[in-house]
C-alpha cells in the first residue's frame, strides 16, 4: 500500500523569551507570560519554596516551644488598673514578661508576644510572586522572525519542533529542513516532489528579490 504525507516549512512569527540566565526560549503564541511563569516554577522556583517553608516550620517550632515555656496560673484578678476583679489567666512567659489576660485569650496572648519578638514570616505564596515579579524585570519578550514546521499524514497534521532558527542559508533553515528530511527517509519516506510559495519581506533584511516563504515536501511510503 502507498501512502503520501506532506512536510512543510514556513515563515512564522514568534515571541521569543529571553530569561535571565541568557537563554532564549520560544514561547506558544499570544501566551509569553504564561510560558515565562511556568517556565520560573519549574526551573527555579522550588529552592526557594522548600527554603520559604522551611523558615515558616523554623518559626512553628519556636512558637510551640515558647507555648510550652510559659506559665498559666489563674484566680481573681484585674485587667487593667482600676477595672473590675474578675476571673482571669495569669501567664509568666519565657523571657519573664507577665500578662494578665481573660481565660479565653490566653493562646492568643502567648502568640502575640511571640509575634512581636519574632515576627511571622510572609505567607510562602506571597513571597514566591514577589520573588518571580523581581525575576520577571530581569526577563525580555521579543518578536523574532523565524520558521515553523508541520507534517501531514492520514489527513492529520502535527507541528514538527525545528526550533526557532533566526539564521539560515539558501533562504531557508536548510540544517533544520535536511535534519528532518534524513529522519522521514531512515523512517521509509521518499522524497517525490517540492513546490514552494515565495514572497518578498519587510524589515532590515527586506531585499527586492523573492524568497520562499513556505517551501512543501511530498512524500511517498510503500507499507
Amino acid at each position: 500500500m502507498t501512502k503520501f504525507a506532506i512536510f512543510y516549512v514556513t515563515r512564522a512569527n514568534y515571541k521569543a523569551v529571553e530569561l535571565p540566565n541568557g537563554e532564549v526560549k520560544k514561547a506558544p503564541t499570544g501566551q509569553a507570560d504564561l510560558f515565562m511563569r511556568e517556565w520560573w516554577e519549574k526551573n527555579e522556583s522550588e529552592v526557594l519554596r522548600k527554603h520559604l517553608r522551611s523558615e515558616l516550620e523554623q518559626w512553628e517550632s519556636q512558637l510551640r516551644g515558647w507555648r510550652a515555656g510559659s506559665r498559666v496560673d489563674e484566680g481573681k484578678g484585674r485587667l487593667y488598673r482600676g477595672g473590675p476583679r474578675m476571673e482571669v489567666s495569669f501567664i509568666t512567659l519565657p523571657n519573664g514578661q507577665r500578662e494578665t489576660v481573660e481565660r479565653m485569650r490566653v493562646d492568643e496572648a502567648i502568640k502575640e508576644a511571640f509575634t512581636k519578638l519574632h515576627p511571622k514570616p510572609t505567607p510562602v505564596d506571597e513571597e514566591l510572586n514577589k520573588a518571580y515579579r523581581q525575576w520577571e524585570t530581569k526577563a525580555s519578550v521579543n518578536n523574532v522572525r523565524s520558521w515553523s514546521a508541520g507534517f501531514v499524514e492520514d489527513g492529520r497534521e502535527s507541528e514538527v519542533d525545528i526550533g526557532m532558527p533566526t539564521a539560515w542559508s539558501c533562504g531557508l533553515p536548510a540544517k533544520e529542513i535536511v535534519q528532518q528530511l534524513d529522519l522521514l527517509a531512515a523512517d521509509g519516506w521518499k522524497l517525490v516532489h517540492v513546490s514552494e510559495d515565495r514572497g518578498i519581506y519587510r524589515g532590515a533584511d527586506a531585499s527586492t528579490d523573492s524568497s520562499p516563504t513556505t517551501v512543501r515536501y511530498m512524500l511517498q511510503r510503500t507499507t
